[in-house]
């Protein structure tokens, strides 16, 4: 078993999990969506 296989991911490590089981193609227009200036800028991580 992996070194730290029985914690549970944070918001990031799940969006990150996210992202690559969705795909480069699928990804893509999401990523782009989250790094616009609107969603940069916010005060809000979500």
């Amino acid at each position: 078993m992996a070194r730290g296989a029985n914690r549970s991911l944070n918001g990031s490590e799940k969006a990150a999990v996210m992202m690559l089981a969705l795909g480069e193609e699928r990804a893509g227009p999401l990523w782009n969506a989250l790094t616009t200036k609107k969603f940069a800028t916010s005060a809000s991580p979500w």
